[in-house]
């Protein structure tokens, strides 16, 4: 696979996403953003996971193996649109 290749496959999969998310944490999957990214196997881990049937928990697991997401997710959690009464700590807490 080529690199060029792979980076359609990877905007394909965080379109994806970005379409399947809430709009409070589609910032995540902007590929302009000045963060480090969300790896491609955890984004599409997210969208196997999702559904009906997913809890909170799981996706809390699949976040927290991916450092750059579980920055950006603790970050959203702790900012001013959530205004949280403690610094949230925990992705499970972010998450849920």
């Amino acid at each position: 696979m080529t690199q060029a290749s792979t980076s359609v496959d990877d905007s394909h999969v965080t379109n994806e996403i970005r379409a399947q998310v809430h709009a409070q944490l589609r910032p995540l999957f902007d590929p302009q953003a000045n963060s480090i990214p969300a790896l491609r196997a955890t984004c599409q881990k997210i969208l196997n996971i999702s559904g009906d049937t997913s809890s909170p928990d799981a996706l809390a697991q699949v976040v927290s193996r991916d450092p750059g997401l579980t920055c950006k997710v603790l970050q959203i959690a702790n900012g001013i649109a959530y205004s949280p009464q403690h610094t949230i700590t925990s992705v499970t807490h972010a998450v849920s």
